[in-house]
């Protein structure tokens, strides 16, 4: 297929998506807000402009509009003990340097990094805990012994690397939502785990007002703008959650976001209020 032709197959999709979003708004606006989602057809047919825009589709593309709220986040307590019980316990001697804000925990063969952002960084060089073993079965034995397997963690994408290597992203959630912005990532090996990167975020409440988001439909007609949001053109998850960039804050407002995810673990995220694409860290 030519070029100029693949252009024009994209952009009729694109305006049969919109033309079919818009009319069902302006016919029915009583069955939008009582029903609180899109038709199988107007999903099929995000889909479709998805397929034209070159993309390969392993996922369902949602169909619920809920009403939601801003969500509103501080940044948890970040302590040296505090993450020295989480990953040793009381066991053995740990060292501990300070330099330039960062603070940097010893043990053994095992290094943890502490930065004054609230990232935490995990790192065992050579051979890692259980080598041989299944990666997946693996991470989750990591976050039960390090005390890291929280009621409101849940498993979110399996990332294949090279040599054998595969990343484990786990999500915090909040009432039943995924938060993007909390997160543990495991790498793992043949030799075993060699590292984690943990961010997290402390919920505190929605606020009062809220407005229904915009579809993942609409969303799809943000990221097919963006010719260059993915590198890898298989998309694997489309999901609705809440997202924002890490600010050197103590309190701020997050908003809710359609999540695109792609094979290679690269993201896209649309904001589910304003249909507009957010910037990544």
């Amino acid at each position: 297929m030519d070029l100029s032709r693949a252009k024009t197959i994209l952009i009729v999709s694109f305006l049969l998506l919109n033309i079919f979003l818009g009319l069902r708004l302006y016919h029915s606006p009583q069955y939008v807000r009582v029903r609180g989602g899109i038709t199988g057809d107007e999903a099929d047919l995000a889909r479709e402009v998805l397929q034209n825009a070159g993309y390969e589709v392993s996922t369902v593309v949602p169909r619920q509009t809920p009403r939601l709220s801003l969500l509103h986040v501080s940044r948890p307590p970040v302590s040296g003990p505090f993450w020295s019980e989480k990953f040793w316990g009381d066991k053995g001697e740990i060292t501990a340097v300070l330099q330039e804000g960062t603070l940097t925990l010893r043990k053994g063969g095992e290094t943890v990094q502490i930065s004054p952002g609230g990232m935490v960084v995990y790192l065992r060089p050579g051979a890692g805990e259980a080598a041989g073993e299944d990666g997946r079965v693996n991470a989750d034995r990591f976050l039960r012994e390090r005390n890291l397997l929280e009621d409101n963690l849940k498993f979110d994408l399996a990332i294949a690397a090279e040599d054998a290597a595969y990343l484990y992203r786990y999500l915090q959630t909040y009432r039943g939502f995924p938060l993007f912005s909390g997160y543990i990532d495991i790498r793992t090996s043949p030799e075993g785990i060699r590292e984690a990167r943990i961010y997290s975020i402390l919920p505190i409440g929605f606020s009062e007002k809220e407005l229904r988001v915009i579809s993942a439909a609409a969303a799809v007609n943000t990221l097919v703008k963006q010719p260059g949001a993915f590198i890898a053109k298989k998309i694997v998850d489309i999901s609705l959650g809440y997202y924002s960039q890490h600010y050197d804050a103590e309190r701020w407002e997050i908003a809710p976001v359609w999540r695109f995810a792609a094979s290679d673990g690269s993201v896209f995220y649309v904001n589910a209020f304003t249909g507009e694409a957010e910037a990544e860290n």
